[in-house]
């Protein structure tokens, strides 16, 4: 669900109601939720999703799915091109609270005319910027490579998630 939005300044844009509801097989924001779940509770919820196509880009395999989600989070982010709304692409990542578990995520949309492959690098970096600085605000903390701790629920891949990504702020 769309709890809150920043509008764009463009005169062409993308614009989700606050409220609004999206799949979690579709989109990045739904794949970015699924990807960063507990892998129980992952398992315990894949099989019960039923996968609707809502454009050709949409994945309604439940195998295809689960690799999706498998590179998704070895990656540490979503990308989405046209999944739910043809011509509409999109970049999500992942927000923990102070236990290292998945909270929420953050997503930029925008239409696909305007997603270069340079376009998209930057996207990719603010975007994971954003999750980071949201999740530090939640009282996340990534983990020191130095140490043996992993955050709760992640698989140990998101808790070095901001570091290796979106680049350490000194």
């Amino acid at each position: 669900m769309c709890v809150d939005n920043v509008e764009s300044p463009q005169p062409m844009r993308v614009t989700y109601d606050i409220g609004r509801r999206g799949p979690l097989y579709g989109g990045s924001s739904g794949k970015t939720l699924l990807a960063f779940l507990d892998p129980v509770d992952l398992d315990r919820l894949l099989p019960t999703l039923e996968l609707h196509r809502n454009t050709n880009q949409t994945i309604t395999d439940t195998e295809e799915l689960r690799r999706e989600l498998d590179f998704i989070r070895r990656r540490g982010y979503a990308v989405s091109y046209g999944e739910l709304d043809a011509g509409v692409y999109a970049v999500g990542a992942p927000i923990f609270n102070s236990l290292g578990r998945l909270e929420a995520g953050v997503t930029l949309v925008g239409p696909g005319s305007r997603w270069t492959e340079e376009r998209l690098s930057r996207y990719v970096e603010e975007t994971l910027t954003v999750a980071r600085r949201i999740s530090e605000r939640l009282g996340y903390r990534p983990v020191d490579e130095r140490d043996n701790i992993e955050p709760t629920g992640s698989g140990g891949e998101a808790g070095r998630l901001f570091d290796t990504r979106a680049g350490k702020e000194e």
